[in-house]
């Protein structure tokens, strides 16, 4: 019973998100572009294609866009980079024999898919996200999350926790997967639907829809609560408060939330580098051959709408590994005649998919007829 009111609350909040039908037509839109990938990489009703067609370095990195990015509405990754895409190039060979390893033995369980020598490519080990995304894209039955603590945190809320304690990742997944999709099946409204409904209502409690509902990076030209200048949507500061139009008050919040960034990657192994001045995002990433590029925004307000440029929007699409962290409620105060930002909170969207908010048009550029 307790299950079940769970995933009531679930399906109540997804399908009452105000973007949940131009999501829906997303993914409908996602589902065609699965049938053309299918149709150029037949794996697993073909096995003997993967040698055909995987016979150039070119040949891999499109196969992995595919997975990355056109299809990445029907199952996340996050490669951090480029890297998988060049060890996967390099090592063709090996790259072959894990792709009948992943869809091409029809013998071999989900676990042996997963657990099979990824590692033995620089880049797909660890969690082998990327693993994931190759075995569900070919087998729909299978629950398209890929982030095993992801996984976790749902069986928790839906009560697993009878589950045999493994180290294996493939046996992680295999066994998590299958006891939410046990979840699923027994309930009346999610029995019917396919596993991409099922993954959205999931995740929609733990990356968003909060992000695309309450925490969205949202350009607009009016909003009901009162945001109509471009400092405001800058700043936070509306007309009428201390430092509206400060230049210098911008700027605090600036630095600030970009110290705070900085601290945050840091931190995590990241060597950071501030490249703001000369390029479409802020802070330049990397921790070996991987590479992360970060928007950095603070704000005084609640951090609900922020304002992108047209090069930071397209910047965030065609990079592969991109986030945004922003610092809210920060404070302002005067210290010898010049505002100064001081707390606030932050936080991250890793990986941040920018058309995952809605973004709205704040000014046009009008060329005047003749």
């Amino acid at each position: 019973m307790a299950c079940a009111s769970q995933l009531d609350q679930l399906i109540r909040k997804h399908e009452n998100c105000p973007v949940n039908a131009r999501d829906r037509a997303r993914r409908d839109e996602a589902l065609g572009r699965l049938e053309e990938f299918l149709e150029r990489y037949p794996f697993r009703k073909q096995p003997m294609t993967i040698d055909e067609r995987m016979t150039k370095a070119a040949h891999v990195k499109e196969f992995l866009d595919w997975l990355t990015y056109k299809l990445w509405r029907l199952g996340r990754i996050n490669p951090y980079g480029q890297r998988p895409y060049r060890e996967a190039a390099a090592n063709l060979e090996r790259f072959r024999q894990l792709l009948h390893d992943a869809v091409g033995d029809p013998a071999k369980s989900l676990s042996e898919r997963i657990d099979a020598s990824w590692n033995a490519i620089k880049g797909f080990g660890g969690d082998r996200q990327i693993a994931k995304k190759i075995v569900a894209t070919y087998y729909p039955e299978v629950l398209p999350i890929f982030k095993t603590e992801s996984l976790v945190d749902h069986a928790r809320l839906l009560g697993v926790n009878d589950y045999p304690t493994v180290t294996d990742t493939g046996e992680k997944w295999q066994l998590l997967s299958d006891a939410l999709l046990e979840r699923k099946g027994h309930h009346p409204a999610l029995a019917s639907e396919n596993n991409i409904y099922f993954m959205y209502v999931l995740e929609h409690r733990l990356f968003c829809r909060e992000a695309v509902c309450q925490l969205d990076p949202i350009m607009r030209t009016a909003e009901p609560d009162g945001i109509d200048d471009q400092y405001e949507l800058e700043t936070g500061i509306r007309k009428g408060q201390p430092y509206h139009n400060s230049k210098a008050a911008r700027k605090a919040i600036e630095l600030w939330a970009m110290d705070k960034a900085a601290q945050h990657y840091r931190q995590q192994g990241w060597s950071v580098k501030d490249v703001s001045k000369n390029s479409p995002y802020d802070l330049k990433c990397t921790r070996g051959d991987d590479e992360l590029r970060v928007e950095v925004k603070g704000t005084t307000a609640n951090g609900s709408k922020v304002l992108l440029t047209r090069n930071e929007v397209r910047s965030a699409r065609e990079f592969p590994s991109v986030a945004l962290f922003i610092v809210r409620s920060i404070q302002m105060v005067e210290s010898d005649g010049r505002p100064v930002a001081s707390g606030g909170q932050h936080r991250e969207w890793n990986p941040w998919n920018v058309d995952e908010g809605e973004l709205d048009c704040f000014q046009y550029k009008y060329s005047l007829p003749a």
